[in-house]
């Protein structure tokens, strides 16, 4: 809700800056101001994907079938969404508020860099007293530990040496232990970025008060 450069204000704003009007007027009257981020949280998926596709948690590579593994571990876990195994590997959606459709985003893509350079146009442009961060848990309701986004499969290759395996089937030992080391570390992608993150809000102001909805503190 700001004219921000790293990220699609809501296209309803037509240039406005509603987030430095709403806080211009709270502070005439005293009051304090805390800016809400959805981080982990999903994003709007028509826009996303008409504008960032790339930024899009994947269940299988673009242009291939989710494998029935998959899909059958996404129905199970989440019966509510409206998705389907079709070549475009779209993500499980869900409608949110009024905004339609949303799709949970991958922190290894472009993502985590205009994320994080929303940070520090909120913290240094604004007179905030603090950050809601929205939901700073792993892959929010994506269902397995894994994406594969382009970014994800590049950086698979380039650090194994090997293909990201699309199905944990019958793997040789070098893939498995690849696979498991992968696993591990994109668990903790998502507290990687949020360490980075206040250390660079804390080094700005380190007054701010800063608060995270989700299940994990």
């Amino acid at each position: 809700l700001y004219p921000t450069k790293h990220m699609l204000p809501h296209p309803e704003l037509k240039g406005r800056d509603f987030f430095g009007e709403m806080i211009a007027a709270c502070k005439k009257r005293g009051m304090r101001v805390i800016a809400y981020v959805p981080t982990c949280h999903k994003l709007p998926y028509d826009q996303v994907k008409k504008h960032y596709p790339e930024w899009i948690w994947r269940p299988a590579p673009e242009g291939r079938r989710v494998p029935r593994h998959h899909y059958e571990v996404l129905k199970q876990r989440h019966p509510e969404h409206d998705w389907d195994p079709t070549p475009e590997a779209v993500p499980p959606l869900t409608y949110h508020t009024s905004e339609g459709r949303h799709a949970p985003l991958c922190f290894n893509s472009p993502y985590r860099q205009s994320f994080g350079e929303m940070i520090r146009e909120i913290v240094t442009g604004y007179p905030i007293d603090g950050i809601l961060f929205d939901s700073w848990i792993p892959i929010y309701f994506a269902p397995f530990d894994i994406c594969y986004c382009r970014k994800c499969r590049q950086d698979f290759k380039c650090r194994y040496g090997l293909e990201l395996p699309v199905l944990a089937r019958k793997l040789r030992p070098r893939q498995r232990e690849a696979m498991l080391d992968w696993f591990s570390w994109y668990r903790e992608l998502s507290w990687e970025v949020g360490e980075e993150t206040i250390a660079y809000i804390r080094s700005v102001n380190d007054e701010l008060l800063l608060l995270c909805h989700g299940e994990d503190p």
